[in-house]
This record gives C-alpha cells, structure tokens and sequence, in this order.
C-alpha cells in the first residue's frame, strides 16, 4: 500500500539546507572576520603566556641587577658597622686563637668573648623592624637555639641522591621541609637586609664550631653552635649534592662562595679528625672555589681566603696525587 512521505520533514531538510548555504556563503564572504572570531582564543592564550615570560625575564633581570651591585659593591665594611652588629670585637675570620693587645687569649676568656659576639648579633637582630614582625617573644637567639637542632636531626641525603628522583627534589626543598616557611623566610630576610654582615657572621659560627667542646669544658656553652658531626653532612650536602649545589645557586654569589668555603673548612676538619664518614674529596670543589674566589670583587677577606684554600689545594693534590 503506497503511503505518501511526510511533507513536514522535507521542509525541514530544505530548511537545514538553505541555512548551511547561507552560513557557508557568509563565512566565504567575511572569512577574516570570522577567522578572527575564532582564533580569539587561541590570541588570548598565546597572550597570556607571553606576560608570564615577560614577568619572569623581568624577575631574572632583577636578580641579574642584584647580583651586579654585590659584585660592585665595596669590599670593606666599616669598624662601626661591625661593632654595631657584633660588639667592639669582629669575628676572627680564619681559625686560630683571637688575641688583644697582642698578647694570647685565655680559652675562658675567648669563649666568653665568643658567646658574647653571638649574643649581640641576636640583640641587633631583635632590635631590627624586618625581625620583629615575625613576633618571637623570645628572641630570635632563644628561638634559632631551638629550631636549629632539627637540621641535625633531620638531614639531607648526601649519598645514592640520584637513585631516587623524589629525593632529589626533597633535597632541593630540604631547608623548607626541615625548618618550615616562616624560619625560611627569616634567613632569606637576613640575608637580604644584613647581607654585608654574612662574612663576619660566617667566621663567628665556624669559630663557635670550632671552639664547642673546649669551651664547654670551660662552663661556657656557646649559642648557635652545632656539632661537627651534624654539620659535616650539610657540608657534604652544598658541596656534592644536586639538592644542595642547587640550594646555593638560588644565593647571591658571596653566600655561596662563603657556604662552600666553610664547608670545605669543615671537611678538612672531619678529615683530621676521621670523621669524613663519606670520604668526601675537597679536591675538585676546592679546585673551583679558589677560580671564583679569583674572580670576585665583593669578598673583604678574598686574599685571606685564597691564602687557606691554595694551602688546603697543595695538601690535598700531595695526598692524592695531581
């Protein structure tokens, strides 16, 4: 039986058709404008990634400038700069004992200068706006005295680091994930804002580690001073690790300088003292120090620190050959 097709689909086809005709007709005649209507997306994501870059290439010039006026920066801090931070006696800069009036010190005696050294860089630091706003009722000597511990407790993993790539980004981010953000951020404001101080205070904290245990036996416990054998692991940590010599490349070029020169310094101590527990070799990094050294402008004790790491280099060469 013939049944007669429905007229009101055809309509409707017709319908599809003619508006498929039109669109494509108008698409071919204003195709630019169509075209511009479509990539509006694709403009706007381009555009967005560009300013990011913009932004970062603004941020590494910044720090590029930063670093520029370190390296420009004079060499000598002034004796009332120094005494303002710490006391009427700066830092010995180099091991050996501090002497007045050209005579020796006694061990109590340079202990209790020692402490006192250390205790007036925390009173300058407390009486500092940029310190204050973290709120430590304490102090800051009383609370670094209480954070500090969890470095030893918690160090980084100096040895098979590569084996694991999630150790190596915990190594990277290890100060963070040990002391936390708001202790973090404080060192990177003292850094900062204290900046020309770190060669003092990097000499002040080496003789505080050197001079630990005698000073001990001589009723004198010294504040911020830490054991050789938790420190030598963070020197094995900056100068051999990927996590560490990554953590120094974030610094400006005198923190690093300074961190690897110590912690050279404390090597060659452990060495001595048979706790190289590792067998850390100071050759290489030595070797590379002593040519950045070379090429710094903004070190007060540079010829002074080329003198102990050129005598370190000889040591080390004659004993491993080179």
């Amino acid at each position: 039986m013939y049944t007669e097709p429905d007229r009101s689909i055809n309509y409707f086809l017709v319908v599809v058709v003619i508006f498929l005709l039109g669109f494509g007709l108008y698409v071919y005649l204003d195709r630019d404008r169509v075209g511009r209507w479509l990539s509006r997306d694709i403009i706007e994501e381009e555009k967005s990634v560009l300013e990011e870059k913009i932004a970062s290439l603004e941020d590494e010039v910044a720090a590029l400038k930063e670093e520029v006026a370190l390296q420009a920066a004079p060499k000598t801090v002034s004796e009332e700069r120094k005494t303002e931070v710490f006391g009427k006696r700066e830092a010995a800069t180099t091991a050996g004992k501090m002497e007045k009036g050209g005579e020796p010190v006694s061990r109590n005696r340079e202990c209790r200068d020692l402490q006192e050294q250390l205790e007036r860089f925390c009173r300058y630091l407390d009486g500092k706006d940029y310190v204050a706003a973290y709120g430590f009722e304490e102090g800051v000597c009383k609370h670094f005295a209480e954070v500090l511990p969890r470095l030893i407790q918690s160090p980084p993993v100096v040895v098979r680091e590569t084996d694991d790539l999630l150790r190596v980004l915990q190594n990277n981010a290890h100060f963070f994930r040990v002391l936390g953000k708001k202790n973090t951020l404080l060192m990177r404001d003292i850094l900062l804002h204290d900046g020309d101080m770190m060669e003092s205070l990097f000499a002040l904290l080496y003789r505080s580690l050197e001079e630990r245990v005698l000073c001990r036996k001589v009723g004198v416990d010294l504040t911020l001073s830490l054991p050789l054998r938790g420190v030598y692991d963070y020197a094995v940590y900056f100068l051999n690790t990927l996590g560490g010599r990554s953590y120094l490349m974030r610094r400006d070029s005198r923190v690093r300088m300074l961190t690897q020169y110590y912690s050279i310094l404390i090597i060659d101590r452990a060495n001595g003292m048979n706790l190289n527990k590792w067998g850390m070799d100071v050759l290489y990094p030595l070797d590379a120090l002593i040519v950045d050294i070379q090429g710094a402008a903004n070190l007060e004790y540079r010829s002074e620190y080329l003198r102990t790491l050129n005598a370190l280099q000889k040591k080390y060469r004659k004993l491993y050959g080179g």
